[in-house]
């Protein structure tokens, strides 16, 4: 398979229409170190394309230092540590390629796997703290527990009040975008700050755009929208307050036993 690393000059004039590109510059994309995984394609590929292709597998001994590919190999992704988007590598024979599904889905594919392996447990929401213990006065005695057995009934109380559309804990943000070339092309993100799309203008894509200008655009546009992103904040539902009430309860009256125990 051929990356377009592996190309220069292009063979293409960038489209003029759009504003110009932000990205990175041909000096930084001609010094890439990175290099496309060897065991995903036969020689066959750097062949002219003809006709369509068919969706493939990762190979065995896949590593993410490999790129993440969509079904086709019209693109590959590269991320840093925590699974942000970092490269972007488009196939010369990108528009075959693509010709069916689309360059959107291209990247959607990639990114649902990138985003599948850094984040397979998706983003579990915390559970509140519960305020810190507080011992009783005096000795534990009947009278403690019969305080505890009574705070607890009123908590269960309100935990059977609750309706089954009540709200659970969330993430509450607003997801991220940014665009490049007027917004021809826009990548978003989720409300973590990961790239969950990136979509083109067809108008755009059908000008005679090359596979580094796709690969710059995408790069600036990521660029705007995490330079647009803010962190998402806990929400916490009143069930699960009522629930760190109870485990405040129950710590205290353990708490109140230090005090010794009145018979």
């Amino acid at each position: 398979m051929k990356w377009i690393d592996d190309f220069d000059p292009d063979e293409f004039m960038p489209a003029p229409d759009y504003g110009p590109s932000t990205g990175e510059s041909r000096d930084e994309e001609e010094n890439d170190e990175f290099l496309a995984a060897p065991d995903y394609a036969d020689h066959s590929e750097d062949e002219p394309f003809v006709g369509y292709s068919e969706p493939e597998e990762l190979d065995e001994g896949w590593r993410p230092e490999q790129g993440f590919p969509d079904e086709f190999r019209a693109v590959r992704l590269w991320a840093d540590g925590e699974g942000h988007l970092s490269r972007v590598r488009v196939s010369l024979n990108w528009r075959e390629k693509t010709a069916k599904t689309g360059l959107d889905r291209a990247f959607l594919f990639a990114l649902a796997e990138m985003n599948a392996y850094f984040h397979p447990g998706g983003f579990p929401v915390p559970y509140p703290e519960p305020e810190p213990a507080v011992p009783h006065e005096g000795r534990f005695g009947w009278h403690s527990l019969e305080r505890v057995n009574r705070e607890l009934a009123e908590i269960d109380a309100q935990i059977a009040a609750l309706g089954p559309d009540e709200p659970r804990t969330r993430w509450v943000g607003v997801a991220a975008q940014g665009d490049e070339h007027k917004g021809a092309v826009k990548v978003t993100l989720n409300v973590h700050g990961f790239a969950v799309a990136v979509n083109f203008d067809p108008q755009w894509v059908e000008l005679p755009v090359t596979s580094r200008d796709i690969a710059r655009a995408v790069t600036a546009a990521h660029r705007r929208a995490r330079s647009k992103f803010s962190p998402p904040k806990v929400e916490f539902g009143r069930r699960e307050l009522l629930l760190a009430r109870k485990r405040h309860v129950v710590a205290s009256m353990m708490a109140t036993l230090s005090h010794g125990i009145e018979l």
